[in-house]
């Protein structure tokens, strides 16, 4: 110090004080966003990059389950859902709904079989009031399965399908699918581990990532493999990614079609082998829903997810489509539809179903198999696209 000189001094206790300063910054910002900003805040706006919004996901399960496990709530479930090895989690008994039903179909019952996420699963609604449920009450003496998921993605739903759908030997496969199930297939994280549906060198779908172990070693797991979070990095790197690429949609589609594509083509085929016919019902949030220029965008996942079905039905004439964005405000007016079938959280419709929505929904779906397969609901006939 001695040698330095009073220049150097003073040069020194600035460098010094201006290191201070930026060190006590970061530690105000940290503080201030870990009172002020959930995690989740920080992984929302970068759905579009699946390896960041997967970490999102493993650090909120991290926090969630560690809290489960400190109040003794767990057993030797996901907190009332079934650790599945290939899927990752599913719904106790595989379905929900108020009876039990046979693998195999009872003579001369249509049997109709729902997957699909929370939404088929009916969230925020009792078991009667999902839009299966209804469903099933419009299509007396037939049987309308249930084998919705929370938190599916269009890939979980076609590998529950896939491994315990088949086997039920639906006349008719309804597959739900609300828009944001698209952005969760390349994810290897949504609320648990998950597998996921790559193509090989072929171009041969395949389920990677599996088998998903139990929580209790996910959670350890993950424990060792992720370093502590920095809040003020999250922010940073969330507004850098915005500036560096501020409509990410459209590349991120590009990639991800011919996968949803091929994920969808193994229902249909397999469909195809077991007689079986799809309905693809299209699901909006109801931001969608809620201004004209939003029910009449056609872009991003709605858009893509048309352009792939319209793909399919070239090779598959026979399935069908019903797009709930163009087809409930028509039948009961957007307002109705906002206002009333949405459920609502902190003033904004961000929920699911109301049981009136879902009545609508069943409403909507027997409409269209009626007007498809008419009297002919206990004769098997084929849906004519």
């Amino acid at each position: 110090m001695e040698g330095l000189g009073k220049d150097g001094k003073e040069r020194l206790f600035r460098s010094a004080l201006l290191v201070g300063s930026v060190v006590v910054a970061l530690a105000v910002s940290e503080t201030y966003l870990r009172v002020t900003r959930p995690l989740e805040t920080f992984f929302n706006d970068l759905q579009f990059k699946p390896e960041i919004a997967s970490e999102g996901w493993e650090r909120a399960f991290v926090r969630d389950y560690g809290v489960l496990r400190r109040q003794g709530a767990l057993g030797g479930d996901l907190h009332g859902f079934l650790h599945d090895p290939e899927l990752g989690w599913d719904t106790p008994g595989r379905l929900r709904n108020a009876r039990t039903y046979s693998v195999a179909k009872p003579p001369g019952v249509f049997r109709v079989l729902a997957i699909g996420d929370s939404y088929t699963y009916g969230s925020e609604v009792e078991t009667n009031q999902t839009y299966s449920s209804y469903l099933e009450q419009e299509l007396a003496s037939n049987e309308v399965l249930n084998m919705g998921v929370k938190a599916y993605g269009i890939d979980q739903a076609a590998a529950k399908y896939l491994k315990y759908g088949r086997s039920y030997r639906p006349d008719v496969l309804i597959f739900g699918v609300f828009g944001p199930d698209y952005v969760r297939v390349p994810l290897t994280f949504f609320r648990f581990a998950k597998p996921v549906f790559r193509l090989d060198a072929a171009g041969e779908l395949v389920l990677a990532k599996v088998p998903i172990p139990p929580p209790e070693e996910v959670y350890r797991g993950l424990r060792k493999k992720l370093w502590p979070l920095s809040y003020t990095f999250a922010l940073l790197r969330s507004a850098f990614y915005g500036i560096l690429d501020p409509h990410p949609h459209e590349a991120y589609y590009r990639r991800w079609d011919p996968l949803v594509e091929k994920i969808f083509t193994a229902v249909l085929n397999a469909a195809e082998r077991d007689g079986s016919q799809v309905i693809f019902l299209y699901i909006p949030t109801g931001a969608h829903l809620a201004t004209d220029e939003g029910l009449n965008n056609y872009c991003c996942d709605r858009g893509h997810l048309a352009a792939i079905w319209k793909r399919l039905a070239e090779k598959y004439p026979s399935f069908g489509t019903i797009d709930l964005m163009e087809v409930l405000p028509r039948e009961y007016s957007r307002k109705v539809v906002y206002e009333q079938m949405i459920m609502y959280h902190n003033g904004r419709p961000t929920g699911h179903f109301t049981p009136f929505g879902n009545q609508a929904v069943a409403k909507v779906i027997a409409q269209y198999l009626n007007r498809k397969i008419g009297a002919a609901l206990s004769s098997h006939v084929a849906l004519d696209r």
